[in-house]
């Protein structure tokens, strides 16, 4: 029975797949999402058990259907025809959703990751273990060996 780590990798894997036959069969939308998924897997493959994985991976999730649903958004506001397009803070109503919704929002799966990295990721323990590892590479480094 492979590991929730080793499904997520697989999972990962295959998402990449269908993301690219997405893109060569030119379905937008689906391709859109799917690299919404594509961005969003890794930051799973990296929850440990310590902490509550559940709240974080509900809260990546959260973000990553956001994102995805201001995507799909996008391609309904989206009026390359119109001759007057509605405007939205000066922009036409996708590029708005674009410029004031997802590009700030973006960043909120990578602030959700960082605030949670030291209890969910990275312990005590591994990174103590890490810099004890690691400390002696860089004092032979320092002194030439």
């Amino acid at each position: 029975m492979p590991s929730t780590r080793d499904r997520i990798a697989i999972a990962l894997a295959l998402l990449s797949l269908l993301t690219l036959a997405l893109g060569l069969l030119g379905a937008e939308r689906a391709f859109s999402v799917s690299v919404i998924a594509n961005l969003m897997l890794p930051l799973f493959y990296g929850w440990r058990r310590q902490g509550d994985p559940l709240r974080m991976r509900r809260l990546m999730a959260a973000c990553g259907l956001l994102l995805a649903g201001l995507l799909l958004a996008i391609f309904h506001y989206d009026q390359p025809e119109a001759a007057r397009p509605a405007l939205w803070l000066g922009y036409p109503r996708a590029t708005a959703i674009f410029v004031y919704l997802i590009w700030p929002l973006s960043i909120l799966p990578a602030v959700i990751y960082g605030l949670f990295f030291p209890k969910n990721v990275l312990d005590d323990d591994d990174l103590s273990a890490f810099m004890q590892r690691h400390s002696k590479h860089r004092a032979a480094d320092r002194h030439g060996a």
